[in-house]
């Protein structure tokens, strides 16, 4: 089990977009396993790469028992909406209303390469929208309504957890106004960070490099409204 510290608000990691993955090696696998165990023991019920300070369009959910992940992912949304409270590891304690569409398809990859659909409605469908907005460096605040915010960006900066000085990578800020303070030029190395993370692309791997035996197909699974479908041999 390898749990890694959460990235909270203030650490520019979460306002970065991510970087596609192109290279589906051992060491992705390391870092989908590494997601898993450290959303697990949160817990919650997603987790993106850039919360564990990884710039990678990765994230991975358990909903309806269900757990499981996606690399790369493209989303199409229903035009039904639903309303819901929403929160987020990286905004410990913060729970607000926000508006999310209902349905998803979302399509990717697997920690292998193989392409993959997962769909969903409700929570599921929640929790994509949710971590695929980190990939994009969109933070769930920036959805809420205007007064909404207004309670959560208070709430922040009344937190136990914003009231220190906090050095991510190169830069040090204010974590209550994410003021930046004093930067360097070349990054830091991110303590407790594998080196298997640091690097974001390498060039792609032969087809089933680092792959072990996979006779037949991944079965699909379904949990209430979730559907994922895929295959994990080509």
């Amino acid at each position: 089990m390898a749990v890694q510290p959460i990235r909270l608000f203030g650490d520019p990691v979460l306002r970065t977009p991510a970087e596609p993955v192109t290279t589906f090696d051992k060491e992705l696998r390391v870092l989908v396993r590494d997601l898993v165990d450290t959303m697990t023991d949160a817990p919650g019920v997603g987790l993106a790469a850039p919360q564990i300070g990884v710039g990678l369009r990765v994230f991975t959910y358990h909903v309806d028992e269900v757990v499981g992940h996606l690399i790369n992912p493209s989303l199409d949304l229903s035009d039904d909406t639903q309303d819901g409270d929403e929160g987020c590891l990286s905004f410990p304690g913060l729970v607000y209303p926000c508006t999310r569409s209902m349905w998803v398809v979302a399509k990717g990859f697997n920690e292998y390469g193989d392409p993959i659909v997962i769909e969903g409605s409700e929570l599921l469908a929640r929790c994509v929208q949710h971590e695929t907005d980190h990939l994009n460096g969109v933070l769930f605040i920036d959805r809420l309504e205007v007064e909404q915010r207004k309670l959560a960006m208070r709430a922040v900066r009344d937190s136990d957890w914003t009231g220190d000085l906090v050095r991510v990578s190169s830069t040090l800020l204010d974590a209550k106004t994410g003021h930046v303070l004093a930067a360097k030029s070349a990054p830091e190395p991110v303590p407790g960070l594998p080196a298997a993370h640091r690097t974001a692309n390498r060039v792609p791997a032969r087809p089933g490099r680092d792959r072990p035996p996979a006779p037949g197909a991944q079965p699909s699974h379904r949990a209430g409204s979730t559907r994922c479908v895929g295959s994990r041999s080509r």
